[in-house]
């Protein structure tokens, strides 16, 4: 059978030798165990028995091989060498597959609230997410949500999603909103005076005009008032 070992955030694991004892005994008494990886890996050599067994990043989604010793003298605690006690010994092999399930971390840049004139497509001045694994990161994608935003006015809220996604694909996600304040500003100009004939029938004698509006829906009512003057 093959057994499985999870690593931690730190992109470790360790077994202990017992753990591939599958029913060792001896017919004059008690047992002892010692354990190493049958190929030397960069998380553990192969040139000692160990307590231990430990796996790392290099074995994620591999199957690693397990020299399991059994002793049937007392051993000390610690790393003994390979021909320590060995006509006491026997070997057999284990079979181990190492998976990472941690998913990675993903940092968003803080929520933050500007005018709208500071907006533009790059929402990159607005910093990045961050991630990091305890294994390998593959990618961090960034997807915009507008369903809050007025990309007529540019004012509202830009929801951007990251999503980190490691070597061996668990993912998280982590948010930013950016809301974008609109300031309203616009200039007002009201026709200037007129002096008109009495006979006058025209009635175009201006009207307001507004100026420097963006996205005001502006809506302006007016009545002509006329005031009868004098002739010479």
């Amino acid at each position: 059978a093959v057994q499985s070992v999870t690593l931690n955030a730190q992109g470790q694991a360790s077994l202990n030798a017992t753990a591939f004892n599958n029913g060792s005994t001896d017919n004059c008494g008690a047992v002892a165990f010692k354990a190493r990886r049958l190929d030397a890996a960069l998380c553990q050599g192969n040139n000692q028995f160990f307590d231990n067994v430990l796996f790392c990043c290099e074995d994620v989604g591999d199957t690693a091989f397990v020299v399991l010793r059994v002793y049937d003298v007392p051993v000390p605690v610690g790393p003994v060498a390979l021909n320590f006690e060995q006509v006491h010994a026997t070997d057999c092999v284990a079979r181990v597959l190492v998976r990472d399930t941690v998913a990675p971390t993903c940092v968003a840049p803080n929520d933050t609230v500007v005018t709208c004139g500071t907006y533009t497509p790059d929402l990159d001045k607005f910093s990045d997410a961050s991630a990091s694994d305890n294994c390998c990161l593959d990618t961090l994608l960034e997807t915009l949500d507008l369903a809050q935003f007025d990309t007529i006015c540019k004012r509202g809220i830009i929801q951007r999603t990251f999503t980190a996604v490691d070597c061996d694909g668990n993912s998280s996600v982590c948010r930013q909103n950016i809301q974008f304040d609109y300031i309203q500003t616009y200039v007002i100009q009201f026709p200037d005076d007129v002096v008109a004939p009495a006979c006058s029938t025209s009635g175009l004698f201006g009207e307001p005009e507004f100026f420097l509006n963006n996205c005001e829906n502006l809506d302006v009512s007016f009545t002509d008032v006329f005031v009868p003057g004098t002739s010479g």
